[in-house]
């Protein structure tokens, strides 16, 4: 999630899909743009459930990573000064897979940006488990207050959360019902 933390995120040439080498990544090794330029076109058309969801059932082939990737540097475009002068609120988690969770809030002026996501999956989801189940989450929740109120949407899935009483907080399950990671998106006033 470094495309959505403080700081200059560090990224590869060639490393948009998985590169499962064990050295370091070659930004002088040969890239095939075209299939890359094939698989964004697909994702120009907005972030969407479906695509999520499909892009994460064949994530061996990497449109998975190209997907968040591509949604991410959209956002830090669209989102630009939050990534630049935003602050970092770290957010609490609760439930019996709080340890699991990594929440924190960026904002600046009217914009704000919840980045939520969860680690240790193989014990989340068991050991035999094969694809991601957003259930699994239970009762874990993200902490809230007055400045989660409101609607909010997922720049990785087109998902709108609306918030009604920000205080509640966010439930794990319906926020990661797709994918293990959501990057919400808000715009007051």
């Amino acid at each position: 999630m470094s495309l959505t933390a403080p700081g200059v995120p560090d990224t590869y040439q060639g490393s948009e899909l998985w590169d499962l080498s064990l050295v370091d990544p070659d930004n002088r090794a040969a890239v095939d743009f075209a299939a890359r330029s094939r698989l964004l076109r697909a994702m120009n058309r907005g972030p969407s459930v479906e695509q999520a969801r499909a892009a994460l059932a064949s994530w061996p082939d990497g449109r998975i990573k190209m997907l968040v990737l591509h949604a991410l540097l959209r956002l830090r475009r669209r989102c630009a000064d939050v990534h630049l002068h935003g602050g970092y609120e770290p957010l609490a988690t609760s439930g019996a897979h709080a340890d699991r969770l990594v929440a924190f809030a960026r904002r600046h002026r009217a914009t704000g940006i919840v980045v939520v996501a969860g680690r240790l999956f193989g014990t989340l989801l068991g050991g035999e488990a094969r694809a991601y189940d957003g259930a699994a989450w239970g009762d874990s929740a993200i902490a809230g207050g007055p400045d989660l109120a409101g609607v909010w949407q997922d720049a990785l899935t087109g998902t709108s959360f609306d918030l009604e009483d920000g205080d509640r907080g966010l439930a794990a399950a319906t926020v990661l019902s797709v994918l293990p990671v959501a990057v919400l998106v808000q715009a007051r006033g």
